[in-house]
């Protein structure tokens, strides 16, 4: 029974990336379709790139997952003995991250080893933490600037698994097995959902349905009701809306990405799945503030010079001069 488990497992992690392959396939053969609608004779080139890149993502993929030493796990570490082992292979290993030398974190002469691993942990959390919020961001502008469900699928794939491989960099070292479905899962659903966010319209029924609600109460404060702006306006809040969605996703792989590869986690002291959320659902509004503010002040600035000339164009319309025959007017009837 415990044999037929993991091979179970195995048959399972099989079915699901060849369902994920058949996913990018299609993804592939659409945006090549779209490429040779807009420039004919490109739909192949296009195939071959789009190849490539996932190719190379995979590859990323493959190595944060499969490359590097041994996941230390401080739950194997019971007895005091092993306690000792696990610490004495901790803080050989951090000596040799890259990362910590970098930044210059050597032990101190009579500094205690918990502390300096403490300190060393501290460091390689707070990078981890740096690269998903950059990684959320770029995440966060491609998919509010693309528009299309399926690019927005092909780059959160290329960025999470570029990730992956980032932040195993940091850690130096692979995720437990246990882990390893959770990554997988956490990155092909992120892929998924990205597909489907454009297919449901999800931003375009947040805005409409917000824009009625308002109509109702304050007409007058409908942007929908500016000339040219308003339906800028409209489009520019439903790609936020995009974009924020799936800003949240890479942080939830993010977050579980780290999770995976952090040194000496326990089990019972690893976050939960609703830990998870709440953690990702605190951040995306706090990131968006920068690329929104970079994207919406000079939308902000041209709607506004636009608006200034149409002022001046209807400031320059005058009536022309009366002549002499309108000038004239017709006595008045006797009675």
């Amino acid at each position: 029974m415990k044999a037929s488990t993991p091979r179970f497992l195995k048959y399972i992690l099989v079915a699901a990336a060849a369902l994920f392959i058949l996913l990018l396939l299609f993804i592939n053969s659409n945006l090549a379709a779209l490429a040779e609608m807009l420039y004919p004779g490109s739909g192949l080139w296009t195939h071959a790139v789009l190849a490539m890149v996932e190719t190379l993502a995979v590859g990323w993929f493959w190595r944060g997952l499969f490359r590097g030493p041994k996941h230390l796990l401080l739950m194997d570490a019971e007895t005091p003995e092993a306690r000792q082992a696990f610490a004495r292979e901790l803080g050989r290993r951090l000596r040799g991250n890259p990362h910590l030398r970098q930044a210059g974190i050597v032990p101190d002469a009579g500094e205690d080893e918990h502390v300096y691993l403490e300190r060393c942990l501290t460091l390689l959390n707070r990078k981890a933490d740096e690269e998903i919020k950059q990684n959320a961001r770029r995440v966060f502008l491609a998919t509010a600037l693309s528009q299309n469900g399926r690019l927005d699928a092909l780059i959160v794939f290329v960025s999470l698994c570029r990730l992956v491989w980032r932040v195993s960099s940091i850690y130096n070292q692979r995720p437990h097995p246990s882990e390893v479905v959770s990554l997988y899962w956490a990155v092909a659903s992120s892929t998924f959902l990205a597909f489907s966010i454009e297919e449901l319209d999800i931003a375009t029924e947040i805005t409409v349905g917000f824009g009625e609600t308002f109509q109702a109460m304050a007409p007058a404060g409908l942007t929908a009701s500016i000339p040219f702006a308003g339906k800028a306006l409209q489009t520019f809040t439903a790609s936020t809306i995009d974009g924020a969605t799936n800003c949240y996703l890479a942080l939830r792989a993010g977050i579980i990405t780290r999770n995976a590869y952090l040194y000496g986690a326990r089990e019972e002291a690893r976050p939960s799945r609703a830990a998870v959320f709440k953690e990702a659902g605190n951040l995306p509004f706090g990131m968006s503030q920068a690329p929104v503010g970079k994207v919406a002040g000079p939308v902000a600035a041209n709607i506004g010079r636009a608006a200034q000339h149409a002022a001046r164009i209807a400031g320059s319309w005058t009536l022309p001069a009366p002549t002499a025959h309108a000038a004239h007017t017709s006595p008045a009837p006797h009675t």
